[in-house]
């Protein structure tokens, strides 16, 4: 088993030899990726290899993003602290976790069922989530847990209540084009997703 210390210092390796190398300034998001304990978000047979420079599998044919493109990503959202963000597929929670130390608050969307338990243990294990649970055609129940907004199992039918967000950011490669999204957006939102998706 590989102490706190040794994550600790795996996760400061990785923000100097992965991120700074690579060319990411950022300090805000640098102190974030510093912050958050990726080893976290996987599952526990992967904890040793949390901070390589790879993604890794977390189940259901999903994996959790190479450290250097959750970072990537961030980056290019050029977030200020009153951001309010939109991730599309919270997958691990490991994004939203990173953008909780970045923004004002985090919408974070899920539709499988095995992600859902998992990114929500997780992200209540670090006390940032709010459960946000359909219970109608337009009301939601809410549990407060900090700076993140999680809404399990609703993504593919979107979320019409909520058009004041600004940034959206989507770490998969969903088969089809975010524009249900975008259009449920402010006019001014900014989406940042990899390949696959416009």
């Amino acid at each position: 088993m590989v102490s706190a210390d040794v994550f600790a210092e795996q996760r400061h390796r990785m923000v100097e030899t992965q991120l700074l190398a690579r060319g990411i300034r950022d300090q805000a998001v640098l102190t974030a990726m510093r912050t958050v304990p990726r080893e976290a978000f996987v599952p526990p047979e992967l904890r040793a290899w949390a901070y390589e420079d790879m993604p890794l599998p977390i189940g259901d044919r999903q994996t959790i993003s190479q450290p250097y493109i959750v970072a990537w990503m961030m980056e290019a959202l050029q977030l200020s602290p009153d951001d309010r963000v939109l991730e599309i597929g919270t997958g691990s929670g490991y994004a939203a976790a990173v953008l909780g130390c970045l923004v004002k608050t985090v919408y974070t969307v899920e539709r499988l069922e095995t992600r859902v338990r998992h990114a929500g243990q997780c992200l209540q294990r670090r006390q940032q989530l709010l459960r946000v649970t359909r219970e109608g055609e337009t009301t939601f129940r809410q549990e407060a847990f900090g700076v993140v907004r999680f809404v399990p199992l609703i993504g593919a039918q979107g979320w019409p209540a909520r058009k004041h967000r600004r940034r959206e950011q989507g770490a998969s490669s969903p088969p089809r084009s975010p524009a249900r999204a975008l259009r449920e957006a402010s006019c001014d939102a900014t989406h940042i997703a990899t390949s696959g998706c416009v």
